[in-house]
């Protein structure tokens, strides 16, 4: 995980909708899937929807 390119924004974005679409997802799953998703726009090079985001 040192590496700063570990995951892509794919990936990232693969984890977000994985979380989000848990049944009964719980507002702490939510808070990390928002995460997910703004570390995916952040590594796209989308530094405000990444800001907006969180």
């Amino acid at each position: 995980m040192s590496e700063p390119n570990f995951l892509t924004p794919l990936q990232c974005n693969e984890i977000s909708r994985e979380i989000w679409y848990l049944p009964e997802r719980e507002e702490i799953q939510t808070a990390i899937a928002r995460l997910w998703g703004s570390m995916a726009a952040f590594k796209d090079g989308e530094n405000l929807g990444g800001v907006c985001d969180l």
